[in-house]
């Protein structure tokens, strides 16, 4: 097999031709891979200006348009000044038709103004101040929304010798601050609700020197303590602590890195004194390359160290080309056999093995999946395997790797058409039928048709936020969706009051739709802090109000959630920053507890009715047991489950001492599947029945047979008998 690409350079080394030929010889399916890229460019030698493009065309083989962009510098069409500044972008939609991005610059070379292709509609602007000392720092940014609506303008400011941002201010004057020490590394972020004296997160940074085992720690002001370690691994840490609440305690995070950089893990602090968790701990090889991926585990320290080397871990065995061959999994069960994939790789060709693929004893072994690539390495093909069948997918792109065909298995075909933007313009749907897509310069969408003719037309503002939404449809509602941004809106409340929304600069603030309309207001770090949705009465019209309101800590998390009729839950959280309680309803408690195991799957849950839930996992982290106990101890559900080694449940075993094997409520189940794990099949050794299913090639259930009756409005939902599909 052979793929092909030539480049020719100019005198400078500026590539001016590059054709990507493709496959020319040898490829497994039939491609169409050829894309020819030209580019021409500007020079101004007295400047030593040689290498800025002045055009870049991509063709196929045949020299027919896929894309091209033109740019001017200096305001010279095809030349370039004595700046080099890129002040025009002409991106083309077809070979006739050119949408222009303009750039302004001020006397130091600044962008100070970005125009995009529907400026002189109304807004469709940016404008950026700098500071007057250096005019290099971006201080100001306006967002120029037009049609006499105001401008959205954000600030910042700098400390000018270390060149960081000291605060930042966004569209509604909200203040958020930031910390430095001496060598401007960033140690304290302050945002609105916090203070400087417990800032929002803090930063702490500890290098470490493996060779003489020396630890450097820094004051927020960069004063160094140097420790010397009795570890045999000595790493790099980064502290990161989060504000829970304002001037509270914090969530604590160690980022660990080696001396080459490599990512070893993370400790987060647990959700007990003196537990913390191990999260992505990573082992290397002498290439560098990750080798071992361990489960999560806990520890006692955030002092990082070596994992148990029993710990549950996927080990994954690379080729030369640093390419993933193989991987191991932990046990399927304690202490017993590790399962594995499986990747063989050809020429265009990868031939994906799952751990049933693998396995010589299952009854899926040696059905992989098979996929081609062509010469642009785009996935081209997938074939699966099922009872000795090979059932094929293909793909097809155009020439800017857009995806433009799909053929599945059954001869199915899905066909897109795209502009020189990339923008979907045309669509054939099996299901959907014929779609058409129409933007506007900005490259917003402006219009959707599809197959019944029906037509949806949006427009949008000079910030390109969409306005609004018309149907066009018999009822004659223009627009049918409204949407409103940036200005403050009163409502009633609901509850006799009115409320005003805040902080909505930047922000949308109302909905109106066929359902009535929906207000928003946020508080001072853009979260939101209350929606009311309005809802006409079917008799009068009127709209009536029903408010929502949200609370949160300085985490971001949520807190309270209030309804409109008055009630309300609230939400705490471990030490670990996951859910513990929902507090509320008439027993005080929605949910009184959790607990979580390592890797943060629920370990157990206890619910404000007394009704209690354990759940076991397998060394994979797959639910193993699930209990449930009433409030006098009554065993609700005991089940235990069983998989395959591609994680498929295999088995459902109902273990409840109170409902017998004879019992019709007894639910152990066991379930079948084809080489593409589809069910076919699930059996009920109470019942001595089950139920059998089938599939056609691309998934849609073909029949659903069974012995059980189970009858729902004199319909059987256990024997559906066979089915059948149009399109």
């Amino acid at each position: 097999m052979t793929i092909r690409t030539e480049t020719e350079v100019d005198h400078f080394g500026n590539t001016t031709r590059k054709a990507d030929l493709g496959v020319i010889a040898g490829g497994p399916l039939g491609y169409d891979d050829e894309r020819i890229t030209t580019t021409t460019y500007a020079h101004n030698l007295d400047r030593w200006i040689i290498g800025l493009p002045v055009e870049v065309n991509t063709t196929d083989e045949g020299g027919a348009f896929v894309s091209r962009t033109r740019n001017e510098y200096d305001n010279q069409a095809g030349g370039v000044g004595n700046r080099g500044l890129l002040t025009a972008e002409e991106a083309f939609t077809d070979a006739g038709t050119g949408l222009i991005t303009r750039y302004l610059y001020d006397a130091f070379g600044n962008v100070t103004t970005v125009r995009d292709p529907e400026y002189g509609s109304g807004g469709h602007e940016r404008v950026y101040g700098y500071d007057a000392t250096f005019h290099t720092y971006v201080e100001t940014e306006t967002i120029k929304v037009g049609n006499g609506s105001s401008d959205l303008v954000a600030s910042a400011t700098y400390d000018k010798g270390g060149g960081v941002i000291t605060s930042s201010t966004d569209f509604n004057g909200n203040v958020s601050t930031y910390q430095y020490d001496s060598f401007f590394r960033l140690v304290g972020i302050v945002k609105p609700g916090d203070t400087p004296g417990a800032p929002t997160q803090v930063f702490e940074y500890r290098p470490g020197d493996p060779v003489r085992k020396l630890v450097y720690s820094y004051s927020p002001v960069g004063d160094l303590a140097l420790s010397v370690s009795a570890a045999d691994l000595v790493v790099s840490e980064v502290g990161v602590k989060s504000r829970e609440e304002a001037g509270g305690g914090t969530f604590d995070i160690v980022q660990i890195t080696d001396g080459m950089g490599h990512k070893l893990g993370t400790i987060e602090e647990g959700a007990t004194a003196g537990q913390w968790v191990y999260k992505d701990v990573k082992r290397y090889t002498s290439r560098g390359q990750e080798r071992d991926s361990y489960l999560p585990f806990f520890g006692g320290s955030p002092s990082f160290t070596q994992p148990p080397p029993d710990g549950a871990r996927v080990t994954c065995f690379l080729d030369a080309l640093g390419r993933k061959v193989s991987c191991i999994n932990p046990p399927e069960t304690a202490g017993g056999a590790r399962t594995a994939t499986r990747t063989d790789y050809l020429p265009l060709v990868t031939v994906l093995f799952d751990e049933e693929d693998n396995d010589p004893g299952s009854d899926h072994f040696n059905t992989p999946h098979v996929q081609y690539q062509d010469g642009l390495e785009r996935l081209v093909g997938v074939d699966e395997s099922i009872d000795g069948e090979t059932w094929p997918t293909r793909y097809a792109y155009d020439l800017l790797d857009n995806l433009t065909g799909i053929v599945d298995s059954q001869g199915n075909r899905k066909a897109m058409s795209y502009d020189g933007l990339s923008r979907l313009t045309f669509m054939d749907d099996p299901d959907r039928g014929i779609m058409s897509y129409t933007y506007d310069d900005a490259s917003n969408l402006i219009q959707t048709e599809d197959a019944k003719g029906q037509v949806i037309v949006m427009t949008y503002d000079g910030a390109n936020r969409i306005l609004s939404e018309d149907y066009l449809d018999a009822a004659g509602i223009a627009p049918d969706v409204s949407y409103f941004y940036d200005e403050p809106v009163t409502v009633p409340a609901g509850d006799g009051s009115m409320a005003t929304s805040s902080q909505v600069k930047g922000k949308l603030s109302r909905v109106i739709d066929l359902s009535g309309a929906e207000v928003f207001s946020y508080d001072a770090r853009g979260r939101t802090a209350w929606k009311i949705k309005q809802v006409p009465d079917p008799f009068t019209g009127v709209l009536s109000s029903y408010q929502f309101a949200f609370g949160y800590d300085s985490l971001d998390r949520l807190r309270t959630l209030g309804y409109p009729d008055g009630d309300s839950v609230g939400y705490t959280y471990n030490a670990r920053n996951l859910p513990e309680s929902i507090v509320g309803g008439p027993g005080g408690h929605i949910i009184s507890a959790m607990s979580y195991i390592a890797s943060g799957q629920l370990a157990s849950i206890a619910y404000g009715n007394g009704v209690n839930t354990a759940y076991a996992y397998d060394p994979r982290l797959r639910l193993r047991k699930l209990d449930t106990v009433g409030p006098g101890g009554a065993g609700l559900i005991d089940f235990d489950y069983t998989f395959d080694g591609a994680s498929n449940i295999t088995r459902i075993d109902d273990n409840r001492a109170a409902v017998p094997v004879s019992d019709p409520r007894h639910n152990t189940q066991v379930f079948a599947y084809d080489d593409l794990y589809r069910l076919t099949g699930v059996q009920y050794p109470s019942l001595g029945e089950g139920i059998a299913y089938s599939y056609d090639r691309i998934g849609n259930m073909l029949g659903k047979t069974s012995g059980i009756v189970h009858d729902e409005n004199d319909l059987s939902i256990t024997n559906l008998g066979a089915m059948s599909y149009g399109g």
